[in-house]
């Protein structure tokens, strides 16, 4: 938001980059067919979304209650960053939130 309002980059952009990156490695899915989530489930069958929280090493004890759902503002918030600044790297993330929530 800081960089629609003219200000820049309130971060490092190779950093915010590189976060980016991690945000579509390993919180994307593409299909919820292989996603366990033994809370809620968002999305279904061959919809995709993001993942608020992923544990790609070691996952804690206990983590947070809901890290395994997909929520709609999250996936607008990073679609938006996405789209403003890395649309050309991750193109499929626009269409996905798209078709999840009906456009």
């Amino acid at each position: 938001m800081a960089h629609i309002c003219g200000l820049g980059y309130l971060g490092n952009k190779k950093q915010i980059y590189k976060s980016l990156q991690s945000i579509m490695k390993y919180n994307y899915r593409s299909s919820a067919y292989e996603h366990f989530n033994n809370m809620r489930s968002y999305f279904l069958g061959d919809e995709a979304a993001l993942l608020m929280a992923s544990y790609p090493y070691d996952r804690p004890e206990s983590p947070f209650s809901y890290f395994s759902e997909v929520m709609t503002g999250f996936e607008y918030t990073a679609a938006i960053v996405i789209s403003l600044f890395f649309i050309r790297d991750f193109p499929e993330i626009i269409p996905s939130v798209d078709e999840i929530k009906g456009g």
